[in-house]
């Protein structure tokens, strides 16, 4: 788990929260009560998604996910992941006796996934491809001149963190819930804004490739080493699929 985790009190205002989060590269904050930080007491949890959706003048209080799902420290890690991908959750509160005292997140598992492949290879001499692991098309993918209202929209129904941008065949950049953040929240909740925002106004142009026939373990290292939540798979120059930190998580489920 992450010790001492960021947190917001249920009292601060939606965009302070946005700010947050952008700032630290995170998309969820524990609400507590009290002293922030490790020692307050949990109330809720703020996704990137509730701070999207809220009224420029609401409070956290009012948009965070209320009696969220936790964990205690000593909860079996293969259970935290199932927990995490059947809800569908970015990060599972850690409580001792009540009190907050970590997170559990998909980069806390990704952590463990690495040392589990290299002992795995070691142990069977062959490690897993990325095509194993992989989310295989068809995806939800957007194109740079579609408004970003549109794709988050899609990524939504879907139920998905991140979608490929594509000009064609060719992928040209990666849109995350977090690029949606960072983008502002004024193209979503204003109905008649002065210019509609594009993907291509959003998306991540630095975009992470991995061939379908690389080790997976490498994919996990440069997840971790570029703090991103998924790369692009491809055989050739064809988008085949994508490797994210919630695939780690099922192959982890998958060995226990």
């Amino acid at each position: 788990m992450t010790r001492r985790p960021i947190t917001i009190a249920p009292a601060a205002s939606i965009e302070s929260a946005a700010i947050r989060m952008k700032d630290c590269r995170i998309r969820h904050l524990p609400v507590v009560e009290g002293r922030p930080g490790d020692e307050g007491t949990l109330v809720g949890v703020l996704s990137s998604r509730d701070v999207l959706g809220a009224s420029d003048n609401a409070t956290v209080a009012e948009v965070m996910t209320r009696s969220p799902v936790t964990v205690r420290p000593e909860h079996p890690l293969a259970s935290a992941c199932e927990r995490m991908l059947s809800g569908r959750f970015s990060c599972l509160p850690v409580l001792n006796d009540q009190r907050l005292i970590g997170v559990f997140t998909g980069t806390d598992a990704l952590r463990f996934a690495v040392t589990a492949l290299d002992d795995e290879g070691r142990a069977l001499g062959r490690e897993p491809q990325v095509a194993q692991l992989m989310t295989a098309r068809p995806l939800v993918l957007v194109s740079p001149n579609e408004q970003l209202r549109s794709a988050w929209t899609m990524m939504c129904t879907a139920r998905v963190r991140h979608a490929p941008v594509m000009s064609g065949d060719l992928i040209i950049g990666m849109l995350s819930d977090r690029d949606a953040l960072a983008a502002g929240r004024t193209w979503l909740t204003e109905k008649t804004p002065d210019r509609a925002v594009l993907v291509a106004d959003a998306m991540s142009t630095r975009v992470s490739i991995m061939p379908a026939e690389g080790l997976a373990r490498d994919a996990a290292k440069i997840l971790l080493h570029r703090r991103v939540g998924a790369l692009a798979v491809v055989r050739g120059k064809a988008l085949v699929g994508i490797l994210t930190v919630s695939d780690f998580m099922h192959w982890i489920l998958a060995r226990a």
